[in-house]
């Protein structure tokens, strides 16, 4: 599906045309299907050391 936004598109289309999405999904009675990846990070430092580490470990 692909949603064109342009800037006459308000919020409350675009709030509404979502969901439309999320019911025709499968256990729509459900919370959002993507609420187990909602969240934030804990700030654990710089972004860039931390990716460094992270890529220094794959070796």
């Amino acid at each position: 599906m692909v949603l064109t936004i342009d800037k006459t598109t308000t919020e409350h289309d675009v709030n509404t045309w979502l969901d439309k999405v999320r019911t025709k999904r499968k256990g729509s009675g459900k919370k959002s299907y993507m609420a187990k990846y909602y969240g934030v990070l804990p700030n654990l430092g710089d972004g860039l050391q931390i990716q460094k580490q992270l890529r220094n470990e794959w070796r």
